[in-house]
C-alpha cells in the first residue's frame, strides 16, 4: 500500500499542513486517511497525517523503489506514547509595542 502523508508543523503542534508526500506502508500495517504516525525522513523521524491511500497507478513507478516505508500502526494523540515537544518559539518575538 502507499500512503499521501502532510507533516506536523514546529510551529503549531498537533496540525499537519503543506505538500503531501508519498510513503509505502509495511506489509500488515492498516492505516486510513487521518491516521497520525511517525515517518522515517532524511532528518530522523517525524510526525505526519495520512491523506490518504494512492492507488499504484497514481504514483510514477519510477519513485516506487525510491520510497520510503512506514514501519509501525498509527499513533494516537492522547496516547503516552505520542512524542510531545515544547514549542520552543519566543512568544515574545510576535510581540509588538505600538507608539503611542
Amino acid at each position: 500500500m502507499i500512503v499521501g502523508v502532510q507533516f506536523e508543523s514546529k510551529r503549531e503542534l498537533g496540525t499537519f499542513y503543506g505538500r503531501e508526500y508519498s510513503y509505502l506502508v509495511a506489509e500488515g500495517i492498516k492505516l486510513a486517511a487521518g491516521d497520525v504516525v511517525k515517518v522515517p525522513t532524511a532528518n530522523g523521524e517525524g510526525m505526519a497525517k495520512v491523506t490518504r491511500e494512492l492507488w499504484e497507478s497514481q504514483v510514477d513507478e519510477r519513485i516506487v523503489p525510491k520510497l520510503k516505508t512506514i514501519t509501525s500502526g498509527p499513533i494516537f494523540t492522547d496516547d503516552p506514547a505520542y512524542p510531545r515537544r515544547e514549542n520552543k518559539m519566543n512568544p515574545n518575538l510576535f510581540e509588538t509595542e505600538v507608539p503611542s
